[in-house]
């Protein structure tokens, strides 16, 4: 756990690459501190066609960081802004970038390593 799911534009990609996206949320994941470095899954999903409204937007990434329920309002606070942070060393412009934390049921929650 977490599981990094890194949502783009597929404009994004003519000036980064998905490595990079990845390697971006790994930095930020592991400064939280809050997961072992072999526990952090990260994937990635790119958009052709998007748009808000009337209007297609200009480009954007998206990661939803999924973690087992547990952790205080902080730390996820701190998650958000330290893997949103490490977008910045990209220099991307003209680029929506969102984080969100979503807190997975731990009840409900289940696993099988095959």
């Amino acid at each position: 756990m977490p599981h990094c799911i890194i949502e783009h534009s597929n404009d994004v990609l003519t000036r980064v690459t998905q490595q990079q996206l990845i390697d971006s949320v790994l930095t930020g994941a592991k400064k939280s501190a809050l997961f072992e470095l072999d526990h952090i899954k990260l994937r990635t999903h790119a958009y052709e066609y998007y748009q808000k409204g009337d209007v297609k937007q200009a480009g954007f990434i998206h990661v939803t960081v999924r973690i087992l329920q547990g952790r205080t309002v902080e730390q996820r606070q701190d998650l958000s802004e330290k893997v949103l942070q490490e977008f910045d060393h990209l220099r991307l412009s003209a680029v929506t970038i969102t984080v969100e934390i979503v807190e997975m049921e731990t009840a409900s929650y289940t696993k099988k390593v095959i």
